[in-house]
């Protein structure tokens, strides 16, 4: 690597010898820090709505690409057939060996959800009697079996209550269990007076609505969520505490982070830079600005502990309380508590604002962020502009609030060529920070 060149950049590339070429926007701001030798067509400046900026593009090591369509394709759901196929034939006889598998045999259930418990449940039984590697189908039997006793308990534990309602009550105590351990916001009384509530039917479960709750009362609600309402009741209640929105929202909220075991093998990332604040602090020095991954299935941003206390310091007042929440992780459901921020989106050279102000319930996990478990943006940012990628091996993130803009920026490429991004790429991180990342 280029000596020159920073090691901590979010723009570093395999094998890129170049040295940083500031590259001049129409405005005379900077948009990007770091060129290639060989870069993709200069990008043009975006007009009227977009004064004076370019499509910001975000470099990481290479782009995954999942597989494409052929020309004139376009997305859309997959139809799932409506009935089982079957192809292959077979006399009974039990076969454990793949080797003897009949021709065409196949082990996936296409017209099946792969959530449809009894569903799935019965097919096994079906295929177990087909005896074909029944061990297998044993298996995946007895996981779907474990899933719906987990089901029947959160039934049982609200009887007569609506699955929504029952589903709620299940996470909201699991919630119950985890302030017991640690209530910085003071909501223990707002969960239990909100789990009695839908116990006796005073609290109606109503998709799209919210209600809010401040030291176990019922404040403001049923309505629909918006940003006034919510800044105007939290005030009234000194909501930096003991305050909770209860949401009526149909799936548990996500935050993919928890799978990264090590610290290698992160090409295919990109970092979006962002300036938070508390809403209504203009001062500047009280707002910071930090890098988030752009995790897509994160459903909110995530910042950490020691991120919150620093906002709170430099504002010197108290986050306005949202409640806690239990999300879901690909290392298990896990509770914790959200608040509201506003943020924008920076261009490459950290001024150029690409989002105005926007107001966000953000996560705040315990700790603090390391190059394992970064801060993440979530999915916000694609409601807000345009994005793309290209086929061309290069991995670059488009993003613009034109999209003749985003499209005039993107390179006509060979997408046959493009390759998956390589298994044993190695880091730009050196072997002594290899060692000490947490």
């Amino acid at each position: 690597m280029d000596p020159e060149t920073p090691r901590n950049t979010r723009y570093n590339l395999r094998k890129r010898k170049a040295k940083p070429e500031p590259r001049q926007g129409t405005s005379g701001k900077v948009l990007a820090r770091y060129t290639r030798k060989r870069v993709a067509p200069r990008l043009k400046t975006t007009a009227a709505k977009g004064k004076g900026k370019r499509p910001i593009r975000r470099r990481a090591i290479t782009e995954t690409k999942e597989g494409m369509l052929p020309s004139g394709v376009g997305g859309g759901r997959h139809q799932r057939p409506k009935e089982r196929v079957v192809t292959w034939q077979h006399d009974g006889s039990r076969i454990d060996d793949p080797a003897n598998l009949p021709a065409q045999w196949d082990a996936n259930e296409y017209d099946l959800d792969e959530h449809d418990i009894d569903g799935n449940i019965a097919r096994c039984h079906l295929r177990i009697q087909e005896n074909i590697l029944p061990h297998m189908f044993e298996a995946r039997l007895e996981r779907y079996m474990g899933l719906k006793a987990e089901l029947d308990a959160i039934i049982a534990a609200a009887p007569g209550l609506p699955w929504r309602v029952a589903q709620r009550l299940d996470d909201l105590r699991a919630i119950e269990k985890d302030l017991l351990n640690n209530d910085p916001q003071e909501q223990m009384v707002n969960v239990r007076a909100i789990i009695a509530a839908y116990h006796n039917g005073s609290l109606i479960w109503k998709r799209g609505t919210v209600t809010f709750w401040s030291h176990g009362t019922l404040v403001w609600g049923p309505g629909k969520f918006d940003w006034k309402t919510f800044n105007q009741v939290n005030k009234e209640h000194q909501g930096h505490t003991s305050f909770w929105v209860e949401e009526c929202n149909p799936d548990m909220g996500t935050l993919f982070i928890g799978w990264k075991e090590s610290p290698v093998n992160i090409y295919g990332q990109h970092n979006m830079r962002l300036r938070l604040r508390v809403p209504g602090i203009a001062d500047p020095f009280a707002t910071r600005v930090w890098d988030f991954m752009d995790d897509t299935g994160a459903s909110a941003t995530g910042i950490y502990a020691c991120d919150l206390q620093e906002l709170e310091n430099a504002a010197h007042v108290k986050l306005e309380a949202f409640g806690h929440e239990r999300i879901a992780t690909a290392s298990g459901k896990i509770c914790v508590p959200a608040y509201h921020l506003q943020a924008r989106l920076l261009a490459d050279d950290d001024s150029v604002m690409l989002i105005p102000w926007t107001d966000l319930k953000i996560w705040v996990m315990p700790g603090q962020p390391t190059k394992r478990h970064p801060r993440l943006c979530g999915i916000w940012t694609h409601h807000l502009l345009y994005f793309a990628n290209v086929p061309d091996n290069q991995g670059i993130l488009y993003m613009c609030d034109k999209k003749s803009d985003l499209t005039d920026a993107l390179p006509d490429v060979d997408a046959t060529q493009a390759t998956p991004p390589d298994w044993d790429y190695l880091e730009f991180w050196s072997d002594d920070e290899m060692d000490i990342t947490l």
